[in-house]
């Protein structure tokens, strides 16, 4: 998935829609912000950006975010051995917690339904 794909997505799942009417090609608007129009470049950088990434996460439920642990884990880790028996190792921990944006951001769009392979 390109990276201006994956931004658009999760843009939209923060809240951020398509300008429609009266406006250029790539602007947006935020559902909350009726009126006020934005192009791409101002809508926050998630694919590397952390503190974006930690605020679309926190629009995930319960079970959502253990299914992104769960993406992260096997996008960072490599495999999905340790998730399937159970046990998740203090070094497999550290190595999630320093996923970079853009592997979070996969992560969150693959638990979504959003993620799209090239």
């Amino acid at each position: 998935m390109k990276s201006l794909d994956q931004q658009i997505a999760i843009a939209e799942w923060c809240g951020w829609k398509k300008c429609k009417g009266d406006c250029f090609q790539g602007q947006f608007e935020r559902k909350d912000e009726p009126g006020f129009v934005f192009d791409i470049h101002h809508i926050p950088d998630y694919l590397h950006d952390l503190n974006a990434m930690h605020e679309a996460v926190k629009k995930l439920n319960g079970q959502m975010r253990e299914n992104m642990a769960v993406e992260l884990y096997r996008l960072v880790i490599g495999s999905n051995n340790n998730i399937i028996r159970g046990v998740l190792y203090e070094e497999d921990l550290a190595l999630v917690s320093e996923a970079t944006a853009s592997q979070r951001a996969e992560s969150l769009l693959r638990t979504i339904g959003k993620w799209k392979d090239e």
